[in-house]
């Protein structure tokens, strides 16, 4: 039961109580777009449901034009959807076009007798208010903290590469680098999420930058650990390089120092 949970439901009850608020038809439209446009972060949200309004828009023009000359006809549903995805893909929104056939199908054959003028406005209606309800949703109840996210992580970097320095050069067991490598992958994932999230506050994008050196450290330590572990797996390097054990063990303690020197400036990093 996580936050983004409960902010989806949060959404989907203001969706229906403005929907009863405004007697619209259908509170259900809205709700839907709320759930789907609800992202992990505000940035996110805002383009799933840009995506969403823009198909809207397109499904229930077509929609409404095919509505016209016979509703509910198989034959127009089907050169109706075609014309929906070319629209989508001529003007490049690729990720708008199912939630655009949704629509343009949800006119045709659902109309039962209503005008279908006001059946598309009140479609892309229920579109718009479910978005928006998402977004605003999203932003003002616990917003994503991606620093304290970062921090935590950075932290959880900082403990795996102390126990692999600890464990596996310490010994000739093999060194275990696709957990670290994980963490450094989401780690990034986080930093690209928090700066392209909207920056409605300077401040905290300003904390990025001790992050974005203490991955560039990460990436660093990652390298040569990799290296490490490569002298260390094959055991035919002395004869292909003609390098003597003495020589190996010497390249191993220089990577060392470099990893313990870097490992210190993540940590001082950290704590600023």
């Amino acid at each position: 039961m996580g936050m983004r949970n409960f902010k989806t439901a949060v959404a989907v009850i203001l969706c229906v109580l403005i929907a009863r608020a405004l007697h619209l038809e259908y509170s259900f439209y809205a709700a839907i777009a709320a759930v789907i446009s609800m992202g992990n972060s505000v940035t996110n949200s805002f383009r799933t449901g840009k995506n969403r309004m823009l198909g809207t828009l397109v499904g229930a023009g077509i929609g409404f034009l095919c509505a016209c000359i016979l509703p509910g006809n198989a034959i127009l549903c089907g050169i109706g959807i075609m014309i929906v995805i070319y629209i989508c893909n001529l003007l490049k929104w690729s990720k708008s076009a199912s939630i655009a056939c949704i629509v343009f199908m949800a006119i045709m054959v659902n109309l039962n007798g209503k005008n279908p003028f006001f059946y598309s406005i009140n479609r892309i209606l229920d579109t718009f208010i479910g978005i928006t309800v998402a977004v605003l949703v999203n932003y003002l109840i616990c917003p994503p903290n991606y620093i304290n996210a970062m921090k935590k992580n950075c932290c959880s970097i900082v403990e795996k590469i102390d126990k692999l320095i600890e464990k596996g050069i310490a010994t000739i067991e093999d060194l275990e680098l696709e957990t670290l490598e994980k963490k450094i992958n989401s780690l990034q994932k986080q930093i690209s999420l928090h700066e392209d999230e909207f920056r409605f506050s300077k401040k905290s994008f300003n904390k990025i930058d001790n992050i974005k050196d203490t991955l560039g450290l990460d990436n660093i330590i990652m390298d040569h650990l990799k290296v490490i572990k490569n002298l260390k797996n094959k055991s035919d390097l002395n004869t292909e390089k003609q390098i003597t054990p003495k020589d190996k063990q010497t390249i191993i303690d220089y990577i060392m120092s470099e990893i313990n020197d870097d490992l210190e400036k993540i940590k001082i990093l950290m704590l600023l």
